[in-house]
C-alpha cells in the first residue's frame, strides 16, 4: 500500500481505538493472511508496480509498457500457471484453517 501511495506515511487518521477494538472483537484477519490467502496476485505484483503521473499538459508513464487492460499499476499479468498454483497452495491453506478451527470448536 505504501509503495503507491506514499504519502499515506503523513496522513493523520485521528483516533483509531474504535476501529481496532472492533477489529479485535471481530477477530479480522491481517492483510498479509488476505494476500497469502484471498488476493493471491497481489503478492506476484508487489515487485512489478509502476505508474502514471498526471499533470496538466499530459500523463508520464514510468511503466516498461502499458499495464493490461482493468490495471493501472502493473506492467503484466500473472501467468495463468502461476496463479493456478498460487490459488490451489492458498485453497489448500484456507481448507487446513477450517479444518483445525472446526477441530477447536468440537473440544470446546
Amino acid at each position: 500500500f505504501y509503495k503507491v501511495k506514499p504519502q499515506a506515511y503523513l496522513m493523520w487518521l485521528g483516533d483509531t481505538s474504535e476501529q481496532i477494538k472492533k477489529r479485535e472483537e471481530l477477530q479480522c484477519k491481517s492483510m498479509d493472511w488476505y494476500i497469502e490467502n484471498v488476493d493471491v496476485e497481489l503478492k506476484w505484483e508487489a515487485d512489478k508496480l509502476c505508474f502514471w503521473t498526471w499533470n496538466p499538459t499530459r500523463y508520464y508513464m514510468w511503466c516498461e509498457s502499458e499495464p493490461p487492460p482493468g490495471r493501472s499499476v502493473v506492467a503484466k499479468m500473472m501467468p495463468r500457471g502461476e496463479y493456478r498454483e498460487a490459488r490451489e497452495a492458498a485453497d489448500k491453506r484456507l481448507a487446513q484453517e477450517a479444518l483445525r478451527a472446526q477441530r477447536d470448536r468440537e473440544a470446546r
